[in-house]
């Protein structure tokens, strides 16, 4: 029956890309200490797992590149090499040519480019040429013949799980990779529990084998070839040499005839005795050395069910948008199942629907929960690009990431990965100085990125900072005058510095590889809008540049404040929500007239909302106002009532409202009824450009200077 690789070799390649990049992060940090023998240890294992792994998968030309990889890797950890920058670099440009063969095997393409042919070439030369500098002893040793007392003999046990062929996995495959780690010695195919002719099930996997091995090798590479089968099977690997005891008390636990079977078909292990102590001066020290050998824990065997990777579990993305959009659904009919019940004051209806929502809300929240990552996996991918960039413009600049751990929806991180990319190679190209000229004005030479995360109202705030010379606002004035996008008078500092993303706006006085066609910033502030995000920038003159971007934690919920102004229901996101007041009657017109109140001795700016969006009809005897804050900045929104809190399952909106300002998505309540949710920080910039009274406001001035 030919088997479905299909859904094996997926998880191949994603847990390869995995180690790719971690491979590469400890390679940077390699760079920069290269006694880190941790780092070193972490790239040897990340280079041999792959060529174990693809070894299973006949993937040929992975195997021997990472092959020549693995052995000059070796000698460096070893010590037979030292570590240097042209060692690192070269080892940098492999990983990148093993990830583009691992590319290769995912979209299928058995045939390497002439390209690809060109570049392995180079490097295997490069390989070659590096490791052929070592020292005259380790000449010596790699000439030399392999000592026997170095290899050791193994006993593997391997049997399956029944769900083994339906994975796409098969046992002939370990067995071939085993024997090129040695020698084998004697095998035994384990076959006690195929059934019967009428009972067999050709998609069932009843195998094993048991076998003796010799092999100069670790523990845990033998323990690596079974990766994508240990959760599901049961292996055992002992050192027959110094665990004999331990292979013989495993062995005692089998059936008197299976364990006759074994050690007749591979040879009984026997326990050497170690060599008896010298006698003792006096019972009393004898009885006291017994409690300390007794203490000394016994070497275990080492079974895939120790291996910590049993605690997670590969779940496809699609199925994971499907469960989240489902639980979505189950929040909205709970909703409307729980105004039914109140609408018939029937209590125990009402408590049973109540219990059910809330059940529901704690799977979606779950659920979402799955879906978060921390955005220092993607932080800590820019440490390349600036090693590789700031060398191509001769320049020295260092990557400080903060706030690594704060979370973020998986589906954002992705896609805020490029725009991230973009703004990297802007400040290193225009932002930061070269060195002589930091030198200059009394900066030091090495310039500094910190990317920072963090929470801030219900939302994530990412910061992209440089230490550079600022943007420079007259050459931005210039550009925008010739363009035509200012009139004569000159415009706040805040809409000058918004020009950069402009379409085809650009200041850069020459063109280069990275950046200066004025082509990038406009798509950078699309992509942003596009997650329900926005970008702003910060430059103080001479004191470098910071790129501040907000997103919502998630694109499918949030927890949200539900109101009503004119017949029509909103959400306004709770993490903005910092308390509701009421206005009294006597009260409306004056607020009406001066655009702002006074809360507790502090001038609050309020808008009401019927008149932002033009709403029609009669405004309702009591009105209320909710004070939100975002960005720092605290203002009132004036609407009809209060419907309290809501767990909201945002819907996008369709492109005929992709433009209106202030609405970031739309929510289905459980009457049925659409509800629009508000984005505040947009609904206040948008106020302050109309010219509105919220951009006299003190409190305000920061936002609209």
């Amino acid at each position: 029956m030919p088997l479905n690789l299909d859904a094996a070799l997926q998880t191949f390649i994603a847990e390869a890309r995995e180690l790719l990049q971690e491979m590469e992060q400890a390679l940077l940090r390699l760079e920069g200490e290269p006694g880190d023998g941790q780092a070193m240890d972490a790239v040897f294992r990340a280079a041999h797992t792959i060529k174990g792994s693809a070894g299973l998968f006949g993937l040929d030309a992975l195997v021997s590149f990472a092959h020549v990889v693995e052995d000059l890797l070796d000698r460096l950890r070893g010590g037979s090499l030292s570590v240097n920058r042209e060692r690192i670099a070269l080892m940098l440009a492999c990983n990148d040519h093993l990830g583009t063969l691992l590319e290769q095997v995912a979209v299928r393409r058995n045939a390497p480019t002439e390209a690809m042919q060109a570049t392995e070439t180079e490097l295997r030369e490069r390989l070659l040429a590096s490791g052929a500098g070592s020292a005259s002893a380790a000449a010596a040793t790699a000439a030399a013949p392999a000592s026997p007392s170095a290899e050791r003999l193994w006993h593997v046990s391997a049997r399956f799980g029944q769900d083994t062929f339906r994975h796409g996995m098969d046992p002939l495959s370990f067995l071939r990779y085993l024997d090129s780690l040695g020698e084998r010695q004697a095998l035994l195919i384990d076959d006690h529990a195929i059934a019967t002719a009428q009972e067999f099930d050709p998609e069932t996997c009843l195998l094993g084998f048991h076998l003796r091995l010799r092999a100069d090798c670790e523990a845990s590479v033998l323990r690596d070839a079974f990766a994508f089968v240990e959760e599901e099977s049961d292996i055992a690997i002992f050192d027959l040499a110094s665990q004999a005891n331990e292979f013989n008390q495993w062995l005692s636990q089998w059936p008197a005839e299976r364990a006759q079977w074994l050690s007749e078909g591979l040879g009984e292990v026997v326990v050497q005795q170690a060599p008896p102590a010298p006698a003792s001066p006096s019972a009393d020290a004898q009885e006291a050395a017994e409690p300390a050998a007794a203490a000394k824990p016994a070497a275990a065997p080492v079974a895939a069910g120790s291996d910590s990777r049993q605690a997670w579990v590969r779940v496809r993305a699609d199925k994971l948008e499907t469960l989240i959009n489902l639980a979505g659904e189950l929040v909205t009919a709970g909703a409307g199942a729980r105004l039914l019940a109140e609408q018939s004051a029937d209590e125990p209806l009402i408590e049973a629907s109540t219990a059910i929502s809330n059940l529901v809300e704690a799977v979606l929240e779950s659920t979402l929960a799955m879906r978060m990552v921390p955005i220092g996996e993607t932080f800590n991918r820019f440490h390349r690009t600036v090693r590789d960039v700031s060398q191509a413009l001769g320049k020295d600049i260092e990557l400080v990431v903060s706030g690594g751990d704060t979370e973020l929806d998986k589906a954002l991180v992705e896609q805020l990965s490029d725009p991230l990319m973009h703004l990297l190679r802007n400040a290193m190209d225009h932002g930061i100085e070269a060195p002589e000229q930091r030198l200059a004005a009394g900066k030091p030479a090495r310039g500094r990125l910190q990317l920072n995360a963090f929470h801030d109202a219900g939302n994530i705030v990412v910061e992209l900072s440089d230490d550079g010379a600022g943007l420079n606002r007259e050459r931005i004035l210039a550009k925008a005058r010739e363009r035509g996008l200012v009139g004569a008078s000159e415009p706040a500092d805040r809409e000058l510095l918004a020009l950069i993303f402009e379409p085809g706006f650009s200041t850069a006085a020459s063109v280069t590889n990275l950046s200066g066609r004025g082509v990038g910033m406009d798509v950078v502030k699309r992509n942003i809008t596009g997650l329900r995000g926005h970008i702003e920038l910060l430059s103080p003159p001479g004191q470098g540049t910071t790129v501040r971007i907000r997103l919502p934690l998630t694109l499918a919920m949030i927890d949200g404040l539900l109101v009503e102004a004119a017949g029509s229901s909103y959400v306004l996101p709770l993490g903005m929500v910092r308390e509701c007041m009421e206005i009294r009657p006597e009260q409306r017109q004056q607020v009406r007239a001066k655009g702002h109140v006074d809360l507790r001795g502090e001038v609050l700016p309020v808008v009401f909302l019927r008149d932002h969006f033009g709403l029609q009809g009669c405004a309702p005897k009591r009105e209320n106002i909710v004070v939100i804050q975002a960005q720092g900045i605290k203002a009132g929104l004036v609407v009809d009532d209060l419907l309290g809190e809501y767990q909201t399952v945002i819907k996008p909106l369709g492109p005929m409202f992709s433009g209106v300002k202030g609405i970031s998505g739309s929510s289905v309540l459980g009457s049925g009824v659409v509800a629009l949710i508000l984005d505040a920080p947009a609904l206040l910039k948008d106020l302050i450009e109309r010219g509105s009274t919220l951009a006299h406001s003190p409190s305000l001035y920061s936002l609209s200077a």
